[in-house]
């Protein structure tokens, strides 16, 4: 005699896993994106790695995306319940939970390099990099913002293209790299907003 399959309750899996997505969207994406970019992106050439600031802010957004989905199938589960209705939304909430996949792919993907012999970009939302050979460059313009005045980017110009990457003068590693790139291929610099 077989026995019958008890139905699982998922509704605390839910709402606790929903809460947690919620809680863990506040902290967690920065640990993964410096993690899964360093593994992704560092080479035995590179100078420097820019995390975007979309990328923190995308995977964060995934993250709660998730959660406010699971809330969501959770209260459609209890209401059914509370009606004797049948639960009928599993697909569309499986379908919107996966809607955070392309977001937390094109947060991990949101990055600046700084190579010994090149520049490489991807910006959030885009499916391929760009990239500019150092020795083509011709210029670098560098953006600063008032009050406080600082440099808030850097752009690579070459007769064909330019690439403009963040740019924080806390980021020791990157600022290293900007003047040794500088110095070793003495490209000029134009100062845009001094």
């Amino acid at each position: 005699m077989k026995r019958k399959k008890q139905p699982v309750n998922s509704e605390p899996i839910l709402l606790s896993s929903g809460i947690l997505l919620l809680i863990f969207s506040l902290f967690i994406p920065i640990p993964i994106i410096l993690f899964m970019q360093d593994l992704l992106f560092f080479k035995d050439d590179t100078l420097s790695v820019i995390r975007h600031d979309e990328a923190f802010k995308g995977l964060a957004a995934a993250f709660a995306w998730l959660g406010i989905v699971a809330l969501g199938a959770y209260a459609t589960i209890v209401y059914a319940d509370k009606k004797r209705k049948p639960y009928r939304l599993k697909w569309v909430h499986l379908i919107l939970a996966f809607l955070s996949v392309p977001i937390a792919l094109f947060s991990l993907f949101s990055y600046s390099s700084v190579q010994e012999t090149y520049i490489e970009t991807q910006n959030f939302g885009e499916f391929s990099s760009e990239r500019i050979e150092l020795v083509e460059v011709s210029q670098i313009t560098r953006h600063y913002e008032p009050n406080p005045t600082r440099v808030t980017s850097i752009t690579f110009v070459s007769p064909d293209k330019e690439i403009t990457i963040p740019f924080s003068a806390e980021d020791g590693r990157t600022s290293r790299a900007i003047q040794r790139i500088i110095g070793d291929y003495s490209i000029p610099v134009i100062e845009d907003g001094l």
